[in-house]
C-alpha cells in the first residue's frame, strides 16, 4: 500500500551507498556505517505502520460499498441502499464517504515517504537553538503533510539547479 516500500528500498540503498563510498574513499569513519540502522529502522516502522493502517482503511471502503459481502445478492442489496434516497441508503452513503475520507490518507501521504529527520550523533546539532519538531501543517498530522526543512538531519527540499548551458538542469544529491 501507498507504493512506499519500493520506495523506501530506493531510500535504504542511497542511505547506504553514499555512507559506503564515504568510508571507502577515507571521507568517513567506518562507525558512519553503524548509523544505517538507527536512521532507517524508525523510517520503515512508519512505513509499515502506514501500509498497515491502509489496508485497515480499505477494509472500511469494501465494506463499506458491499465487496466483504459473501453473496452477489447481498452485494447488490448494500449498492440498492448506498443508491437510494433512504435513511438506510444515506446511513450507508456517510458510512462510504468516512471510509474514502480515511482511505485518502493513503494517496495523500507525503510526509510519511519525505519527511525523514535523522538524530544520530553523527548529525551536528550542537549549534541548533532547539531540537527538531514538526511544524506548521506537518505538526498537525505528519503523515500527510511534509514541510521542506533545512534542519541538520532532515531531508533537503529538491531544487534543481541551474548550469551555465540551458536545459542542462541537474540536481546536487545525484552524484552520491
Amino acid at each position: 500500500m501507498n507504493v512506499l516500500e519500493s520506495n523506501t528500498c530506493i531510500q535504504d540503498a542511497f542511505n547506504l551507498a553514499w555512507k559506503a563510498a564515504y568510508v571507502h574513499f577515507g571521507l568517513a569513519d567506518k562507525s558512519v556505517l553503524d548509523t544505517y540502522s538507527t536512521e532507517r529502522q524508525p523510517v520503515g516502522k512508519a512505513i509499515i505502520t502506514r501500509a498497515n493502517q491502509a489496508f485497515r482503511d480499505h477494509s472500511n471502503v469494501w465494506e463499506a460499498q458491499g465487496t466483504l459481502t459473501k453473496t452477489l445478492s447481498d452485494r447488490k442489496a448494500v449498492w440498492e441502499k448506498l443508491s437510494s434516497d433512504t435513511k438506510k441508503g444515506e446511513v450507508r452513503h456517510k458510512a462510504f464517504r468516512k471510509a474514502i475520507t480515511s482511505a485518502s490518507h493513503e494517496f495523500h501521504a507525503l510526509c510519511i515517504e519525505m519527511g525523514q529527520c535523522y538524530s544520530d550523533d553523527v548529525i551536528h546539532t550542537a549549534d541548533e537553538s532547539e531540537k527538531y519538531s514538526f511544524s506548521g501543517r506537518g505538526a498537525e498530522d505528519d503523515i500527510l503533510y511534509y514541510e521542506p526543512y533545512t534542519y541538520p538531519g532532515c531531508r533537503l527540499p529538491h531544487v534543481w539547479l541551474n548550469t551555465s548551458i540551458p536545459g542542462h538542469s541537474y540536481v546536487l544529491n545525484r552524484e552520491a
